[in-house]
């Protein structure tokens, strides 16, 4: 029997707009899907892993903030027993309300024999109206699939457009439904673009029907380099809202304790806080000879601008731009010249020196830690007069003086009557003898 089809419009009066909801506060929507991508190897999973911890427990900033939830994950290349689980306990989840997905086939016997169960991997877009049942059955408000191109079936080209949205079709549909999040990991490919949505492996249609998209990285600021554990989390695309700050994150060893009273070795993810950094940055391919020579100089630069304190990005941009400095070229600065972009009083991103040297501080001969003290440099027969008469008279009459921020063998230059041209700072009127 055919079933009757026919198309009806809808008016969009009749439809009652709704404010956005979700998972995890302006990155994870519910009743979408949303991808989280990254190079192999980062800790992709273990992010899932701890976003569904927060979740079973209530402590997921976001819409469900207070409402412990259950989660259901696919995860089709880690082991349960000695890597999803530990991690699990590793985060502090409520195991009870976290469920592995299994498909089990059903075999009957012959006469004389009894049905086999065979565990089987679970495929899309098949198995997805079964899937619907199960997880609503579970009350789950976040479902992972790691990674989401494990579950197509073998007729799915994941590099056609086509196919790949006849999965993500009725699973956004699915999710959107039931108010559920939908989370699919996805690996990137080799390429050379900095354009994040096209670095993602398969066809462009994954990164299409998402709704948002969420870029896993190293923290291009990690002073560790390729062997450090700093991560950065940001957002690449969002249908639903605006893109979100980029997150800082740590990938730490954590150890749990098994049946037998052994600790168990794995992994878990500690969030740091915002960071300016975009998906692009994150990226960028290292710097070549010339370009770090340029690095070199923008750091030069960086250390003179924010000598006297924090300085807005917006300030910092035009400052590069009048000086010809490249802002890319500044971005990569900032790690060798000891800045950090966060955000200020007043709400917006600022650069500040993490560590700046404290300014030498102007002090007799003999001074606290054997700072060289602001003194004439004539005989011991006309010195204490030079003293008392090296007052607001510029260079003149001073003898050959030296400020504090100079090398002791180079003579100062004057800035006006009694600053120092280099550093800015007030001479004092009377020079100790």
């Amino acid at each position: 029997m055919t079933a009757s089809r026919r198309v009806v419009l809808r008016s969009a009066a009749d439809v009652r707009p709704e404010t956005p909801r979700w998972a995890w506060e302006g990155r994870l929507p519910l009743g979408a899907v949303s991808l989280l991508a990254g190079r192999e190897g980062l800790g992709k999973s273990t992010v899932t892993i701890e976003l569904g911890a927060c979740l079973t427990r209530g402590e997921l900033p976001g819409d469900l903030h207070g409402e412990p939830c259950n989660v259901v994950y696919a995860t089709a290349e880690d082991s349960p027993q000695a890597i999803v689980v530990p991690r699990l306990m590793a985060a502090g989840a409520d195991l009870e309300r976290v469920s592995l997905i299994e498909v089990v086939a059903r075999l009957e016997g012959d006469e004389e024999g009894a049905d086999v169960e065979l565990r089987e991997g679970l495929t899309l877009p098949a198995d997805l109206p079964k899937l619907a049942e199960a997880v609503c059955a579970a009350g789950a408000r976040l479902l992972v699939f790691d990674p989401l191109v494990s579950y197509l079936s073998a007729e799915t080209n994941a590099h056609r457009d086509q196919d790949v949205r006849r999965v993500l079709a009725p699973l956004a549909r699915f999710a959107d439904e039931h108010h559920i999040a939908v989370l699919g990991v996805m690996h990137l490919n080799k390429g050379e673009t900095t354009d994040m949505l096209a670095r993602v492996s398969g066809s462009i249609g994954f990164t299409a029907g998402a709704r948002s998209v969420l870029a896993f990285a190293r923290d291009t600021n990690d002073p560790d380099g390729e062997s450090g554990s700093l991560r950065a989390i940001a957002h690449a695309k969002c249908n639903v809202g605006p893109l979100a700050a980029t997150l800082l994150a740590r990938i730490e060893p954590r150890t749990v304790a098994t049946p037998g009273g052994d600790g168990l070795e794995t992994s878990g993810v500690v969030l740091l806080g915002e960071s300016d950094q975009t998906p692009r940055d994150l990226l960028e391919p290292p710097a070549s000879a010339e370009e770090r020579t340029a690095q070199d100089e923008a750091a030069d630069f960086l250390r003179a601008e924010l000598g006297n304190g924090p300085v807005a990005t917006a300030r910092m941009r035009k400052a590069a731009d009048d000086a010809g400095i490249a802002w890319r070229t500044l971005e990569r600065a900032k790690k060798p010249a000891g800045v950090k972009a966060s955000k200020g009083s007043s709400g917006g991103w600022e650069w500040a020196l993490v560590n700046p040297e404290p300014l030498p501080l102007v002090t007799p001969c003999g001074g606290l830690g054997g700072l060289p003290s602001l003194e004439p440099n004539n005989s011991a027969n006309n010195s204490a007069k030079t003293a008392k008469t090296a007052t607001a008279k510029g260079v003149e009459g001073r003898g050959d003086l030296r400020c504090t921020c100079r090398e002791p063998a180079r003579s100062p230059r004057a800035n006006g009557p009694d600053h120092c041209q280099d550093c800015k700072r007030s001479i004092a009127d009377e020079v100790p003898a």
